[in-house]
Parts: structure tokens; C-alpha cells; sequence
């Protein structure tokens, strides 16, 4: 998840962009090989991208200082589970060592939590019975109205 590929956000939002049907992917697969259906699917992913771009900053907006595993962060309330992980990353760049972005779905607190390499947020989750890895992890527990961190 390192994306050094050239163009791979753009092709990847494109991609998302599809059905998730085998007839799909490889319509998608055979387009990919040749320069001209890449080119249409980074011209495509581009403007989603950017589009997203835009959205995560309005999220980001509303996101507050919070303390939590030993740990000053910025946390922010997004239901929006397509775009937690540029969420989580940008909160993060802006309050090391990792962003917090959560909501509550059907009585459960849904936690995902996002680093870049200064803490290991997959022993947090675990803490609360999640998983994931260092730079990526999340938890879900039972909603009892409290948040599981403090506003700073």
C-alpha cells in the first residue's frame, strides 16, 4: 500500500468506479494493457481524486483535538467509510502520530485509526478487539454514549 506505481490513485479510483463482477474486472484487466484504455482511466480517476481530495478536507474541518492511548491526536466523526483511509492519513499528517476517524453505526462505536510510522496503531486496536497494522488498524465496540477518548 505504498503506491510508487505511476498514476496508481488515479487507476484505482477509476477502478472503484466499476462493478465488482468478474465480467467487469476483466473488461478493466484488458483495458489496462494497452495505452489508450489506461490513459482513460487516469483521466477518469483524476477527477474522482480530486473530487475526493475536496471532500476530505471539508471532513477534516470538523475534526478535534482528542487524547487517547497516551497520545494527542486529532479524531473526527465520518460515516463516509470510502474515504476513511485519505481522512485518517490527513489527520495524521497534521497531528502526529496518527489520526482517529469514527462513527457509530447500529449501536456499535466504529474506531479506524491511521499512522505513518510512528506509532503502531494495530496494538491500540487490539486493546479494544481489533486488528489491522501498524499504519492501519480499527475496532468496533458496543456504543454506550461515551467516546473511548477525551477531548483535549
Amino acid at each position: 500500500w505504498r503506491f510508487k506505481l505511476p498514476n496508481v490513485h488515479a487507476i484505482t479510483n477509476a477502478v472503484y468506479m466499476e462493478p465488482f463482477t468478474f465480467v467487469s474486472w476483466s473488461r478493466i484487466a484488458r483495458a489496462l494493457e494497452t495505452a489508450k484504455g489506461r490513459s482513460g482511466f487516469i483521466v477518469r480517476g483524476n477527477v474522482v481524486r480530486a473530487y475526493k481530495n475536496e471532500l476530505v478536507l471539508k471532513v477534516i474541518e470538523k475534526a478535534e483535538p482528542v487524547r487517547f492511548a497516551g497520545h494527542t491526536v486529532l479524531a473526527v466523526n465520518s460515516s463516509l467509510k470510502q474515504l476513511t483511509s485519505n481522512v485518517g492519513h490527513e489527520l495524521c499528517l497534521r497531528k502526529q502520530p496518527f489520526g482517529i476517524v469514527w462513527y457509530v453505526e447500529r449501536g456499535e462505536l466504529h474506531v479506524s485509526l491511521r499512522a505513518d510510522d510512528k506509532v503502531d496503531t494495530s496494538k491500540i486496536a487490539a486493546k479494544y478487539g481489533g486488528v489491522g497494522h501498524p499504519n492501519s488498524s480499527g475496532f468496533s465496540i458496543p456504543f454506550t454514549g461515551k467516546l473511548t477518548w477525551k477531548p483535549v
